[in-house]
């Protein structure tokens, strides 16, 4: 498969409001379909990568306790398979920052 950049998007996801009210056991893996409704909503496009990293940094306090924000990049690439099919994907991927609320989206 060959992969040619096509758009880029940074923005940051409030997993507290998408969370609150949910059972304390899922809490977790809520959080990922969470993430993965929010970039179908962005981008329009259901073949959605989590990057390892982003799923480590959403367990990593357990399934109980998960990241009230966490900023992410969005890369929607279009994968040329060697059958000649064209097909979109998102790659989303962690951005590592301290301060979270003041951050604006970016496009580049």
């Amino acid at each position: 498969m060959n992969f040619n950049n096509d758009y880029n998007l940074e923005c940051t996801i409030n997993l507290h409001k998408r969370t609150f009210g949910k059972k304390f056991k899922n809490r977790a893996a809520i959080t990922i379909k969470e993430i993965k409704s929010f970039v179908y909503k962005t981008m329009k496009i259901k073949d959605i990568k989590i990057d390892t990293i982003l799923n480590k940094k959403v367990w990593k306090n357990g399934r109980k306790n998960v990241p009230h924000r966490i900023r992410v990049r969005l890369s929607k690439k279009l994968a040329v398979s060697d059958e000649g099919k064209d097909k979109w994907v998102v790659f989303v991927n962690y951005i590592n920052m301290n301060n979270l609320k003041t951050l604006l989206t970016e496009k580049f």
